[in-house]
């Protein structure tokens, strides 16, 4: 389920002009991280949590399984810190006269290539010796090693990144956000739902996208902080195995959900969905008349 909803997502960016705009686009790159998440690594991890032997026997499987946890989901949390700048550049900042180079479509295609090719860097240090991926006889699951001292610190570098995203860089861009839209609902009729923010309106559009990407980003959080703070308590203090994948687990399955978001709070998206339905409904029924 959750690779349909990723790939709605995209669909109805790519077939819908009115949601061709720079975030959308941010989460339609996004939704193609979500999917190869759902597609690759939440059953490669499935797996090799209920089939231990199997990845032990091929160890190859075991490394590749591993190495796919950290591209997509650097990828993910990279396009959250990114759509939150965004949305701070285009509330607080709107009239800045570099908005338009900073994020038009050669702009933000780049910085949609930079992340794919920083988290291809990181996902690849191991092979170099920075950590050591392979079976667990510990834990009894493919994992990094600890019998290799950088493989804490290869783990810890991930979850940093995650840390500034999550605790640092987009919760301040978002707070100042909401101090901007606050402070613009005093000096206009809220029912009116258009403010001056520098001079510019801050549209009921813009408002809409601001509150669905802040969604994604809680839920995200919600997601991964439980998991991201036992790996840091394992330094002092051994976490239960099983309560390790669970997290782990529930932490990955955040990639299923951003459409039901999409869904709810956007009627573009909405609407995209529905022809989506339509269009697979139609083909159905065409095949099987014939």
């Amino acid at each position: 389920m959750g690779s349909i909803g990723n790939f709605m997502t995209i669909y109805a960016v790519v077939s819908n002009r009115s949601l061709r705009t720079t975030p959308n686009v941010l989460i339609a790159s996004l939704a193609v991280a979500d999917s190869a998440t759902t597609i690759f690594t939440l059953p490669l991890l499935y797996s090799r949590l209920q089939f231990p032997e199997f990845f032990y026997d091929h160890e190859w499987l075991c490394k590749g399984s591993t190495y796919l946890l950290v591209p997509f989901k650097t990828v993910a949390i990279n396009h959250l810190e990114v759509i939150a700048a965004n949305r701070y550049a285009i509330i607080v900042l709107s009239r800045h006269h570099r908005y338009n180079k900073l994020w038009g479509k050669v702009a933000t295609g780049a910085m949609i290539a930079a992340m794919w090719i920083a988290a291809a860097i990181l996902t690849l240090l191991p092979l170099v010796g920075f950590g050591e991926v392979g079976f667990s006889m510990k834990r009894g699951t493919c994992g990094y090693l600890q019998r290799n001292i950088f493989s804490w610190w290869y783990k810890t570098i991930v979850f940093l990144n995650v840390f500034q995203s999550c605790v640092i860089a987009s919760p301040l861009c978002f707070l100042l956000v909401l101090k901007k839209i606050r402070a613009s609902k005093r000096r206009v009729n809220v029912c009116a739902m258009q403010t001056t923010a520098r001079g510019r309106g801050i549209s009921r559009e813009e408002l809409i996208i601001t509150k669905m990407v802040m969604l994604m980003f809680l839920f995200f959080v919600v997601s991964w902080l439980p998991y991201i703070g036992s790996h840091f308590l394992s330094a002092v203090v051994d976490i239960p195995v099983v309560l390790s994948k669970s997290l782990l687990v529930f932490a990955l399955s955040s990639s299923s959900f951003n459409a039901v978001i999409y869904a709810t709070t956007n009627t573009h998206f909405r609407k995209s969905f529905g022809r989506w339905f339509q269009f697979t409904r139609s083909t159905n029924v065409s095949s099987v008349v014939t």
